[in-house]
């Protein structure tokens, strides 16, 4: 598979461990899987870091980075779209994003 088709989810996450499971399953049903599933842990204080270590342990593909300090949603993605791989360097352009209901979506690319 070319370097162009490989594809990656960058989730991240601030205790909201059950939800955050509930976004793996979703992406493990997928047919067509993300090469690579990176968890982005904004210092959770909740049980976020050892289920995510239980699920990688099961699955070679979800990555976590547990960030020292909770630096809000953009500060999570910046990390996150900068982790280095064999095949990517960084996320870029248009991403889908799931809004969480309790907040406004602010995605340019989220249509009306």
């Amino acid at each position: 598979m070319s370097v162009l088709n490989k594809t990656a989810a960058v989730i991240v996450t601030f205790n909201r461990s059950g939800k955050l499971m509930a976004v793996l399953d979703a992406l493990a049903a997928q047919t067509l899987r993300p090469d690579i599933v990176l968890v982005v842990d904004n210092a959770s204080t909740d049980d976020t870091a050892a289920l995510v270590q239980a699920r990688a342990d099961g699955d070679p593909t979800i990555r976590h980075l547990r960030l020292p300090a909770n630096v809000g949603g953009a500060g999570g993605f910046m990390p996150g779209s900068r982790q280095p791989t064999r095949w990517a360097r960084s996320i870029s352009g248009c991403r889908t994003t799931m809004p969480i209901p309790d907040r406004t979506p602010c995605n340019p690319c989220i249509g009306p």
